[in-house]
């Protein structure tokens, strides 16, 4: 990891090669592990951070914004309630 530190190379854009040198069990593998981005790619629990899942809740929280929006327009408003009220043979 110094070796990649002294070059100011991430271990995940090390060579295998490389990784090699620094410690014989670092493989393909282990370096595909190191890659941020591929770790959180493969969080795929419900609920969880990995890519998937965040846009299934960005699309969950879409559709109940919309249905929150057309109940709140169907909804009379007071001054149209009161507006009626003053209109009506009581």
């Amino acid at each position: 990891m110094r070796t990649c530190q002294e070059q100011g190379l991430p271990l995940s854009r090390a060579t295998p090669q490389l990784a090699r040198q620094i410690d014989p069990r670092f493989d393909d593998e282990v370096l595909r592990a190191a890659d941020p981005r591929a770790s959180v790619a493969r969080k795929r629990n419900a609920g969880g951070t990995g890519p998937a899942q965040v846009q299934e809740q960005i699309g969950s929280l879409e559709a109940k914004a919309t249905r929150a929006a057309e109940a709140a327009r169907a909804t009379p408003r007071l001054d149209e309630l009161f507006a009626q009220l003053r209109g009506a043979d009581l």
